[in-house]
């Protein structure tokens, strides 16, 4: 598993790792840390006390 931060650093990653990789069922799967985070809170959001279909606001989102 690899993970960062940016979408811009997973692009690069897939580019300089991808070839490296071993063919699974996920293979095609490159997520930054931020997505994986929102992925998981959406997965147990119960568990932390988040109602289903919970939304997320960026800064630039909370500004408009």
């Amino acid at each position: 598993m690899l993970l960062t931060f940016t979408r811009r650093s997973a692009r690069e990653i897939v580019t300089v790792c991808a070839p490296f990789a071993a063919p699974t069922k996920d293979a095609g799967l490159w997520w930054t840390f931020h997505s994986v985070a929102h992925h998981t809170l959406r997965r147990h959001h119960a568990a932390v006390g988040l109602p289903e279909g919970f939304g997320v606001l960026d800064r630039g989102d909370a500004a408009t």
